[in-house]
């Protein structure tokens, strides 16, 4: 019940300043000429991204029509993206895929490495949500060599981290070991820290996988040394990997103790897969011992988060 009540508190504040922010936006479409009424739909659409995807496509389609009436081939790759990104919050993954292709079209043909880049970004995206993975990887190697040339290493890092998700996916877990590995580089060469904790934590489950569990360990622990307490979420999430080390190797009892330690992190944040998942992995325990009580115990105490 608290974890409700807590999320209207959020959200209610959300959505009032979505409403005012709408009202306030219409009434200038009044005082501009139509020509100008683009950078209004672009806002409106940017601001029901998250909270309101129908409506941020509905103004998103109002942003393309405006820009494709009054503005010059320049500003067209962005207004078929804007368009494309909000058919993809909506699932209409073909439709999205369709806009984005003419949206890289016409990026091609200004040269605009700069809409481009973000394109081709959308499109790997895309690709990898409908499991096309082989498009997926395609695409994010041309938004590698698009961010070279940009010289950009944010970008660059997260193509790398990309490509490391999608090999993972598919099983091939020493290509993704490779590109996490590109991607670390990349951020610590040039002092990038965001999203670092999550790189290292996607490394040691490489490693758990590959057995090369000294080297998962050292992972997970960079993550929990170099972390704040801002980065609960990944602080869990490296117990749960050391635990997940542990149970490769058959140390059960290390293996709890470090699941228990993601749980007692997990209680405090919206972390409900980690929790689940570190009680699945003591019921496996619990069974592996014909411990059923207590199997049971804990697999409910997942299922029900």
């Amino acid at each position: 019940m608290k974890r409700y009540y807590l999320l209207l508190v959020i959200l209610y504040p959300l959505f009032g300043f979505s409403q005012t922010a709408e009202d306030s936006l219409l009434a200038q479409l009044d005082l501009l000429d139509e020509s100008f009424h683009d950078k209004i739909y672009l806002e409106l659409s940017d601001i029901f991204q998250d909270t309101d995807p129908v409506k941020s496509l509905h103004y998103g389609q109002k942003y393309l029509d405006n820009t494709l009436k009054y503005h010059d081939i320049q500003q067209h790759a962005k207004a078929y993206r804007v368009v494309g990104v909000c058919l993809y919050y909506v699932n209409n993954f073909d439709s999205a895929e369709n806009m984005l292709n003419k949206a890289k079209s016409i990026a091609d043909s200004i040269d605009n490495i700069e809409e481009l880049v973000t394109i081709i970004g959308n499109l790997g995206i895309i690709n990898t949500k409908k499991n096309n993975y082989i498009k997926s990887v395609e695409y994010y190697l041309k938004f590698i060599n698009l961010s070279k040339l940009l010289n950009n290493p944010i970008l660059l890092s997260s193509g790398y981290n990309n490509l490391g998700l999608i090999y993972y996916r598919i099983g091939d877990v020493e290509t993704a070991l490779y590109f996490y590995l590109k991607c670390i580089k990349t951020k610590q060469d040039n002092n990038i820290l965001q999203g670092l904790l999550t790189n290292y934590n996607n490394l040691g489950l490489c490693y758990i996988r590959l057995e090369k569990f000294d080297r998962a360990f050292e992972a997970f622990q960079y993550t929990i040394e170099n972390s704040t307490k801002k980065d609960i979420y990944q602080i869990a999430n490296a117990y749960y990997g050391i635990g997940n080390s542990y149970y490769g190797l058959k140390e059960n009892k290390k293996a709890i103790e470090n699941y228990n330690l993601a749980i007692n992190l997990c209680e405090n944040t919206f972390n409900f897969k980690t929790l689940s998942n570190s009680y699945y992995q003591i019921s496996s325990i619990y069974i592996d011992k014909n411990n059923l009580d207590s199997a049971l115990y804990c697999f409910l105490r997942g299922l029900f988060r």
